[in-house]
This record gives C-alpha cells, sequence and structure tokens, in this order.
C-alpha cells in the first residue's frame, strides 16, 4: 500500500510539473502586453496579445498556429520543416536571429522565416499570413523575439 502511495504520489507531481507547475511557464505577459511563449521550452517568441492558441496535432517536429482577425501565425521546429517553396517570387532578405542566419521572405500578404540549421538537422520556420497588406514592421518585430533554449553562448 506505502508503495502504491509513493507511485501514485509522483504521478501527481509530475503531472503538475508537465501542466505548468514545475517553475516554466509556456506562456507570460511582457511589460508591453505583448505575450511571450516558450513552446515545449525549445524556443520563445512574442505576438500581439489577439493572437489566439488554434490547436494542431503534430508528430515530427513542435509546430503551432495562433491567429486573429488580422494575423495567423504558424510556426514548425523540426527537421522537415518547410523552405516556403511554395512562395511565387518573394522578396528575400538576410536575418540574423538570435545569433543564426536565416532569411525573411515577403510574397502577397505573406511574410516568413527560415532558419536553415539551429541545431544539428533541426530547422525553423515562421510563417505570417496577415489579411490584408504585409504589416512587415509587425512581423520584423515578431522575428526578432525569436530565441532558442538553451541560451546560445
Amino acid at each position: 500500500m506505502r508503495l502504491l502511495h509513493h507511485h501514485a504520489r509522483s504521478l501527481l507531481l509530475v503531472l503538475a510539473f508537465a501542466l505548468g507547475g514545475g517553475g516554466c511557464k509556456e506562456r507570460t505577459e511582457a511589460a508591453d502586453g505583448w505575450i511571450q511563449v516558450c513552446p515545449a521550452q525549445q524556443f520563445c517568441f512574442r505576438h500581439p496579445p489577439d493572437l489566439i492558441l488554434n490547436p494542431q496535432q503534430v508528430i515530427d517536429s513542435e509546430a503551432g498556429r495562433y491567429q486573429s482577425e488580422r494575423l495567423q501565425l504558424s510556426y514548425d521546429l523540426g527537421m522537415y520543416s518547410t523552405n516556403f517553396a511554395e512562395l511565387s517570387n518573394p522578396d528575400v532578405a538576410d536575418k540574423i536571429i538570435d545569433g543564426l542566419a536565416g532569411e525573411v521572405l515577403i510574397a502577397g500578404n505573406v511574410m516568413a522565416l527560415r532558419i536553415h540549421s539551429v541545431r544539428d538537422r533541426v530547422r525553423f520556420a515562421m510563417h505570417l499570413e496577415f489579411s490584408g497588406k504585409v504589416d512587415a514592421a509587425l512581423g520584423q518585430r515578431i522575428f526578432d523575439s525569436v530565441h532558442f533554449l538553451p541560451p546560445r553562448k
């Protein structure tokens, strides 16, 4: 009986930690009102507070999607994240994110960030689709907030 009690208590501690009780929050509000999220403690980024998480079923990477009336944001950290080949004739600009070489692509109402190598064979992609014209300043602010965990030296 005592062993069963110990296992039940251990399970409760694991569940509490997994649900956010372990001291690591995945979502926090910044001083400017934006929200910082850290999916699976792999990386963090900030976004406007009106973006709402749209749950996704993902198998081979850390991916997610947020939506508001004016913007849809999606990200993918994994070996098979997109390189945005589907964008037709985008404007491409080099961009350094958290010390890593990347590129920002703009085509139509889409602004995207790709980093070909975060670590080993892991890539990162973030896709912003605006309901109207691309808001490049907003997109750059979101992209500039991306940083990978653990912190890079």
